[in-house]
């Protein structure tokens, strides 16, 4: 939306002003009018304006007499103090125009546009209403290219390695970004394969958990617009609904950690309160496809470079819930389990990367979390299963967002 600042001690231009800002379809929210330059100052220290108007002549307090070069010395201190807003435009409205050489040459290098007013000639208000809809124009642009998606693809990770490093061996053209204003790396590039290519973006949180997985997530969100945002990894699959290597594909997500600790009886209770996030219906349709066709999984396999696995691999779509801790006790396991009976695996960060997409602004992305089996959170917890879990997710990925995600 323009913001507009009239600077002018004469109150029948101003006025005038106004009354040409209401034909082309401005509110009133949409000006500011300073008297002075004093008054003048205090609003370039707290808005940022599209455009001033400033007269030429101008008096430092409304009532003091009025300075020839009052608004050329405004002009001055706008693109000399730090403290002041300097405006996207800045034209300088007047019926005197005598403008000595040095007046001339400011207006010239700095780009600042004299338009002569007159009360009997209106050629002054055609100027200003093509200056205002250009303007207008301008922003209307500026915001709908904000609202627009500017990466087909986002993925997040909780580990560098094995989880993102098995990431960036999918990709090719891959390029590293990092500033110092942001202590995360990210790797952009693409997914390429059978004719089509996927732009995509990669960054691994700096830790385990929900609380990094949704900053990062958001850093994401708003540094590349993504059009998906998806977490793949290693999980803990749930024994007798899910095998070793399985791909587990969060149909719902929520943190089972939540709820209230009462003491009665006796006895420390914690009663269960889940808020479940869905997987979004489309997507959810495309992956149920997909796996009744058993894309992917022969050449998922075939390429993989390790040791000889027990079982042919496999992608489920089921709950799979969040929590901060690392899970390595069977019987705690039971405790999360009752919070979903269809329940497939558990890990540390898919719900807070549902959550940071489900609340960005607009355009969100649609959050899709992908991790592989590499463990039962049990006491035979180990890591010998991690880098082939790592494969699996970040392959799959690859391949269904190739086929399905290609525009």
């Amino acid at each position: 939306m323009i913001k507009i600042l009239i600077v002018d001690d004469e109150s029948r231009k101003a006025s005038a002003l106004i009354e040409m800002f209401k034909d082309v379809g401005l509110k009133s929210d949409q000006w500011d009018y300073a008297h002075d330059k004093v008054d003048a100052r205090r609003y370039f220290a707290k808005k940022k304006y599209q455009l001033a108007i400033i007269d030429l002549y101008l008096p430092e307090r409304l009532g003091d007499p009025i300075e020839a070069n009052g608004g050329l010395d405004l002009i001055d201190e706008l693109l000399e103090d730090e403290g002041l807003l300097m405006p996207k435009s800045v034209i300088a409205l007047t019926a005197h125009l005598g403008l000595s050489k040095e007046q001339q040459t400011v207006f010239s290098e700095n780009l600042i546009h004299l338009v002569k007013y007159s009360e009997t000639d209106g050629a002054w208000k055609k100027q200003l209403e093509s200056k205002i809809r250009f303007l207008c124009k301008e922003i209307v642009s500026q915001e709908s290219q904000v609202n627009e998606y500017k990466t087909n693809l986002a993925v997040i990770t909780a580990l560098q390695s094995p989880e993102l490093k098995a990431v960036l061996k999918q990709m090719s053209s891959v390029v590293e970004k990092y500033d110092f204003s942001d202590p995360t790396v990210y790797h952009e590039g693409r997914f390429s394969g059978d004719g089509k290519e996927l732009s995509i973006v990669a960054a691994s949180a700096d830790q385990m958990g929900m609380t990094a997985a949704a900053t990062l997530s958001m850093k994401l969100i708003n540094k590349y617009r993504p059009k998906y945002l998806v977490m793949v990894g290693i999980c803990a699959g749930i024994s007798g609904e899910a095998r070793l290597g399985d791909i587990l594909i969060s149909e719902h997500s929520w943190d089972y950690g939540n709820g209230k600790v009462v003491f009665k009886e006796g006895k420390r209770k914690f009663l269960h309160d889940p808020k479940m996030l869905p997987l979004d219906s489309a997507v959810l349709n495309l992956f149920k496809n997909s796996i009744a066709k058993k894309e992917f999984f022969s050449e998922i396999e075939d390429d993989w470079l390790g040791n000889d696995l027990e079982y042919r691999l496999r992608a489920i779509i089921g709950p799979v819930a969040s929590g901060a801790a690392v899970v390595q006790d069977a019987e705690f396991l039971s405790i999360i389990k009752d919070q979903s009976r269809k329940l497939v695996g558990i890990e540390m960060e898919s719900y807070a990367v549902f959550y940071a997409a489900r609340n960005s602004c607009e355009p969100s992305p649609t959050a899709v979390s992908l991790k592989s089996v590499c463990d039962f959170a049990d006491e035979s917890k180990n890591d010998s299963m991690q880098e082939y879990a790592a494969y699996t997710s970040a392959a799959y990925l690859k391949k269904f967002a190739l086929k399905y995600w290609c525009e």
